[in-house]
């Protein structure tokens, strides 16, 4: 079923384990943002965003909460943006930031990407479904 909802939308699908600590245990993601499912499977939030920086310090145990307690009947959605040195949409692998980028060029050469993110509880199995 994963796989066929996966052609029909656009949105990438993250599937999130039902019980604590919620571990990431399926998905299909077209458009990765420096990040790659693979070496995601099986981590927890703390461990997807690793590399993020100061998540450990600042939201960690909120988020893991904040994952543990979404309910049935109240999806949720937030939107969330990122600065990229590239325009591809497609970028599954962290990379070095450019060292080409300075104040007379960083306009033309930095795209905003912007994301509206939904995370849901499936009320069968009670995993999370991130989108």
């Amino acid at each position: 079923a994963l796989l066929q909802a996966s052609q029909y939308v656009q949105e990438d699908f993250a599937i999130l384990s039902s019980e604590p600590p919620v571990k990431l245990i399926a998905g299909a993601v077209c458009f990765p943002s420096r990040w790659n499912i693979k070496a995601k499977m099986g981590l927890d939030s703390d461990g997807i965003h690793g590399p993020v920086p100061k998540f450990k310090e600042t939201i960690a145990k909120p988020a893991e909460t904040f994952l543990e307690k979404i309910s049935v009947e109240k999806p949720m959605q937030r939107f969330n943006w990122t600065l990229h040195d590239t325009d591809h949409i497609f970028t599954p692998f962290p990379e070095e930031g450019r060292k080409d980028l300075t104040a007379d060029n960083i306009l033309d050469s930095t795209y905003v990407r912007y994301e509206r993110q939904t995370l849901r509880r499936m009320p069968q199995t009670k995993a999370v479904l991130f989108t």
